[in-house]
């Protein structure tokens, strides 16, 4: 998995300038393309599920990545309506997923913290 690194500048707050440094060396690169491999360091960075995805590579790299990455690179492709509904459909379902499974997290975070007894001093 590959890593970031250290980002150091000013940023302005509402009367004067801050120094910052953010060390972003457990961040996930992704080189401006999600492909399966990133996604599975994604997920499971964020101790999700990786088990809803996993018949999923070849519909990301071959299908959703190749479109991409010819789209970006000024190539003309032609979508007939059902290829683009299917294409969409699967893409939405895919975020859907990613979206519940964070929600989930969060809230299963939120519950754990309300139902943990307070420490006796």
């Amino acid at each position: 998995m590959k890593r970031g690194g250290v980002a150091k500048g000013y940023i302005k707050n509402s009367f004067f300038y801050e120094r910052y440094h953010l060390d972003y060396s457990d961040a996930i690169q992704t080189n401006s393309n999600l492909n399966s491999d990133v996604l599975f360091d994604i997920v499971t960075s964020l101790g999700l599920d990786y088990q809803p995805f996993e018949s999923k590579p070849n519909f990301i790299d071959k299908w959703l990545l190749s479109t991409r990455t010819e789209i970006a690179h000024g190539q003309y492709l032609e979508f007939d309506h059902p290829a683009y509904v299917e294409l969409s459909d699967e893409v939405l379902q895919l975020l859907d997923m990613f979206k519940t499974q964070i929600e989930n997290a969060v809230t299963e975070k939120n519950t754990s913290r309300r139902t943990t007894p307070a420490r006796a001093f």
